[in-house]
């Protein structure tokens, strides 16, 4: 007799994997399909490694031979190489055989990523009659990039190419004729431009800036001639001293006299009193003044003395008889110096010399002012005046 039938299964199950999909991009997703050579048990997503993104809502629909599963790329991420791989050793079929090897899916390209451009204008100085070249530059290779993406400021756009399949492309910028706009740009909306992947760019991309200057100059220049400015914080010119010549013109009072340097001319014929110092040398301007001291004993008291300057001692200089008024008063019995060393007696020295120019009347004039104040200064001053030689003086 025939025994009881039995099976006899002494194969490994084996698997494929098909990706549906194999470019995703940006928000898609596919279907996988894992089919054994036999039904399995106890498979499930630990059972696979997915590359660049994760596997979901896995199911069978045949008792296990056929599964699938959702596929979904990780966001973000660009890469052409991706596979998703099997381990069958952690398969069994229906028998209890443990598969062996692994399996491994189709390719799939990953696109997660927008693209995005810069552009760049050879020439930012547009004058009269002039173009220059437009490039942009995209991240990766877009499609259906056209100049209707694109807004020019005072400008306009002709010859769009690519010579690398749609990375770098050029154009011709044209400025508008007869405006200067000193600010002007090229934008591009990157909505319009999609990569070879369908993902569509966002936001804009501007270019750098340009000027445009194309106001064309009409009739002959016009020339114009100003006086050069003067350098600021030029130095100032140095001081130049003023010499003066001899003093000229009508002489006044001592007190209230012309221009200070005129010319000095006694009276009644007498020569300048600057030739009694000269030793009978050329003849130099001398000047008389009268001088006044107040007792310091403070009783209100005064002494006056005629005073003798000038010669050729310079313009302030003193004359030989400058001591008589280069002393302090030091009392009413202080004698007082000539050239000649002797002594005069006197009532005091004023307290300052006197070294001012004054207009000089008269010799006569001022000892007849001088004979109606302080007689007795006169009388000294006459006794110096003979030291030195003059013989004669009115009274």
């Amino acid at each position: 007799t025939d025994s009881n039938n039995y099976a006899i299964d002494t194969q490994r199950p084996t698997a494929t994997i098909v990706v549906t999909n194999d470019s995703l991009n940006i928000g898609a997703t596919s279907l996988v399909t894992i089919t054994f050579s036999e039904a399995v048990t106890g498979f499930d997503l630990s059972d696979l490694s997915v590359a660049n993104a994760v596997l979901s809502n896995l199911a069978s629909n045949d008792g296990g031979k056929t599964w699938t599963a959702t596929l979904t790329p990780t966001a973000a991420i660009t890469d052409a190489t991706n596979l998703i791989v099997l381990d069958a050793g952690q398969v069994n079929d229906t028998a209890g055989n443990v598969g062996t090897g692994i399996a491994i899916s189709n390719n799939y390209a990953i696109d997660g990523e927008r693209p995005t451009a810069t552009i760049s204008i050879a020439n930012p100085n547009l004058t009269v009659g002039q173009t220059t070249t437009v490039t942009f530059t995209f991240s990766e290779k877009v499609s259906g990039f056209n100049l209707d993406a694109l807004s020019v400021a005072n400008g306009s756009l002709s010859n769009l190419v690519t010579g690398d399949g749609g990375k770098t492309w050029t154009a011709t910028l044209t400025p508008t004729a007869n405006l200067n706009d000193p600010s002007n740009f090229i934008t591009l909306d990157n909505r319009l431009v999609n990569d070879l992947s369908g993902n569509a760019g966002s936001g804009y991309a501007n270019s750098n800036n340009y000027a445009i200057n194309t106001v064309a100059l009409t009739g002959d220049p016009l020339f114009r001639v100003t006086d050069p400015a003067p350098p600021q914080g030029a130095p100032n010119p140095p001081l130049q001293p003023i010499v003066f010549g001899r003093p000229t013109g009508v002489l006044g009072l001592p007190i209230g006299f012309p221009p200070l340097f005129e010319q000095r001319e006694l009276g009644a014929g007498l020569p300048p009193v600057g030739s009694i110092f000269l030793r009978n040398g050329a003849l130099a301007p001398s000047y008389i003044a009268q001088v006044f001291g107040t007792d310091r004993a403070g009783d209100s008291s005064a002494s006056g003395f005629l005073g003798l300057g000038g010669g050729d001692g310079g313009v302030f200089g003193s004359s030989t008889l400058s001591s008589l008024f280069n002393r302090e008063t030091h009392g009413d019995d202080s004698p007082l110096k000539a050239s000649d060393n002797q002594s005069i007696k006197g009532p005091g020295d004023p307290v300052q010399g006197a070294r001012g120019m004054f207009g000089a009347p008269s010799l006569g004039q001022q000892l007849q002012q001088l004979k109606d104040t302080e007689q007795r200064q006169v009388m000294d001053l006459a006794h110096a005046l003979q030291q030195v030689g003059i013989s004669e003086m009115q009274a």
